[in-house]
């Protein structure tokens, strides 16, 4: 084979004993380092080089390895065959030969390996490596926090071929580089693929875009968000904020506590795909595009890596299926405190997988959100552009002038990829001010994770300094009033359960031969006042009970008020719910969660069926007075 001597492999493994003594703790148990097994044998020399395969560990028969260039490996016993170490070492066999070297007859010349022999001793130095789970341990591309041993706190930046790890502090001349801003001091150290760093492995991966070389200003992100602005949001005074914010948190996907996404929408003509093409550019190679991909091939896609995700057209369909696994997969993103997908194996044994991403979904209607993840996926919906001429309506719109700003902007990508690794103290600091703001608002935790990221992230990349308090609690109330988060975000589930109930259709028929034609609200009220609706809220499984009125405390208009009391288990609460998440007789969980519902303490007869039912009080129901209510005449 010619040009092998130029091959990145080989300059790789020619650097094996500096490479390996970097890579590895002192003190390793390693292939060259194996003591004699219980006959003696299958134990490399004393004076041996140290194996430029590093072995990582062991589970379920599955044993793991670093290979010279430092990529990820995992071997069942079947696959150690002469080809499958081979495979590991990189075909080259020098050190196998010195370390089980297979002789000729006559026993003088090596002629090749043993390879029975460097299986055992690869196999036996994973066992005493000890367990290796690589869903925990193993970190791929991305910007992600760590610790020196020293305890100095660092970002390790994994670029595929190289990981460039930020620390705090003088170098060892005493000199350091100040970040923008001046108020984070940082030394740069390279490192090969291959890094075993605090129980975490950064194996070697494609090589992907790096940070810039230096650091983009504050003016350059306060252009680009007057860029982002231009486009025609339906809530401009915090969209491209928002936008922005997500972009610095997918710059540093790795190193978030919470990984926030965003779902853009609009019709044609919105400027949309020159937006998605714009944040593309912006982040180079470090995100993950896709189209049409199901939720496994997602996953697969990501592997160890902590990326931004861009899936285009994620439309709302008649089923959903496709919205609904990319929303699941979405939530489960979110942040690693949350546990680890599983998957069945052809062995017989679960595979658990972290995913970790941070998602960017387009549609033109995005698909109903579950409270769980309306706190998750903040939606930001697009209007047309601008009218322009009948020749250039549509993305045409945007004309020459603005395609140079979009070019100009996207050229910037690695410079504000520096600006937000080095402003990372900055993003910390504005995290925890807007963590305070929200709970000094009164707002959720939910909502201090979502939207605390998105617009700490846009301020670490905005200015030179930490958000102030006043900042803070500006920037919170003008959220509601933009109407970026959704109602289904701040209203419980509980609250959505009962709202779900009483907008259900509901008719009775009258003895005059009229049918009195309304939804279950109406017709509690309507009960309350003059009795009708009685029969039909019992085919439901509902009743409608006034309180007793308190002769030592009487309410002074004189009415105590009623309870509503729902059924646990009925056929027209079933069918009423069927289909929700609250099916099943689910409903009764959730209203009582509700303020002041309680479960009944006895059963009772509801429709002429006698049960156990939820109390709901009737202050919760949204109070309608006796109005007409639509009139059917029966035909």
């Amino acid at each position: 084979m010619s040009g092998t001597g130029d091959h990145p492999a080989r300059a790789v493994l020619d650097e094996a004993e500096e490479w390996t003594a970097a890579a590895d703790p002192a003190g390793r148990i390693g292939v060259d380092a194996l003591p004699p097994d219980d006959d003696g044998g299958d134990a490399p020399p004393d004076d041996l080089p140290p194996c430029p395969v590093v072995a990582l560990g062991h589970r379920d028969g599955v044993y793991h390895f670093l290979t010279p260039w430092g990529e990820y490996r995992a071997f069942m016993t079947p696959r150690l065959t002469s080809l499958g170490v081979d495979s590991l070492f990189g075909g080259q066999t020098s050190w196998l030969r010195q370390a089980f070297p297979r002789h000729d007859r006559e026993g003088k010349n090596v002629i090749g390996y043993s390879a029975p022999a460097a299986a055992r001793a690869l196999i036996r130095a994973c066992t005493l490596a000890g367990f290796f789970d690589p869903a925990r341990s193993l970190r791929g591309t991305s910007v992600w926090p760590g610790r020196t041993e020293r305890g100095e706190e660092t970002l390790l930046v994994h670029c595929g071929d190289r990981i460039f790890e930020y620390l705090t502090g003088p170098d060892q001349e005493g000199e350091a580089e100040s970040a923008a801003g001046g108020e984070l001091a940082v030394r740069v150290v390279k490192h090969r693929p291959g890094l075993r760093r605090s129980g975490h492995v950064y194996p070697a991966l494609p090589a992907e875009s790096r940070p810039g070389p230096q650091p983009a200003k504050a003016d350059d992100a306060v252009e680009l968000l007057g860029l982002l602005s231009a486009w025609n949001w339906r809530n401009p005074d915090n969209a491209p904020l928002l936008l922005l914010g997500w972009l610095g948190a997918a710059m540093i996907a790795g190193a978030l506590p919470w990984r926030p996404h965003i779902w853009v929408t609009g019709d044609a003509g919105s400027g949309k795909s020159t937006l998605e093409r714009l944040i593309s550019d912006l982040l180079g190679s470090t995100v993950l595009r896709l189209a049409d991909s199901s939720e496994a091939a997602v996953r697969q896609a990501l592997g160890p890596s902590a990326r931004a995700v861009m899936m285009d057209e994620i439309e709302k369909s008649a089923s959903n299926n496709r919205a609904r696994d990319v929303v699941a997969l979405a939530r489960l993103a979110s942040t690693d405190r949350q546990a680890p997908v599983g998957r069945g194996s052809l062995g017989g044994t679960a595979q658990l997988f972290h995913v970790r991403a941070i998602f960017y979904l387009t549609s033109i209607i995005h698909a109903p959100l579950a409270p769980q993840d309306a706190q998750r996926i903040t939606v930001l919906d697009l209007d047309e552009l601008t009218p322009a001429p009948p020749e250039e309506q549509g993305e045409a719109a945007l004309a020459a002038p603005f395609r140079d700003r979009v070019e100009r902007a996207a050229a910037l990508g690695a410079a504000l990829r520096e600006r937000m690794i080095r402003g990372y103290g900055r993003f910390r600091a504005n995290l925890a001010a807007y963590e305070a703001g929200f709970a000094r608002a009164g707002k959720k935790a939910r909502m201090a994770d979502q939207f605390g990221t998105l617009l700490a992230a846009a301020h670490a990349l905005l200015s030179d300094r930490p958000v102030s308090a006043e900042e803070v609690a500006a920037e919170i109330s003008g959220l509601r009033d933009g109407e970026i988060i959704p109602d289904v975000a701040v209203e419980s589930g509980a609250m959505q359960c009962l709202n779900w109930l009483m907008s259900s259709p509901v008719e009775e028929a009258q003895p005059s031969g009229a049918r009195y034609v309304g939804t279950i609200s109406e017709a509690v009220w309507r009960n309350v006042q003059d009795g009708v609706y009685q029969r039909a809220l019992g085919m439901l499984g509902l009743k409608v009970v006034k309180r007793a009125i308190d002769p030592a405390h009487p309410p002074p208009d004189g009415d105590a008020g009623f309870d509503l009391l729902v059924g646990n288990m009925h056929r027209g609460l079933m069918k009423i719910f069927n289909e929700t998440d609250w099916s099943g007789g689910a409903w009764a969980q959730a209203l009582r969660r509700l303020p002041g519902a309680r479960a009944g303490q006895s059963s009772t007869r509801i429709g002429g069926i006698q049960q156990r039912y939820t109390l709901v009080p009737g202050e919760l129901i949204e109070r309608i007075e006796a109005l007409p209510l639509e009139r059917e005449d029966a035909a």
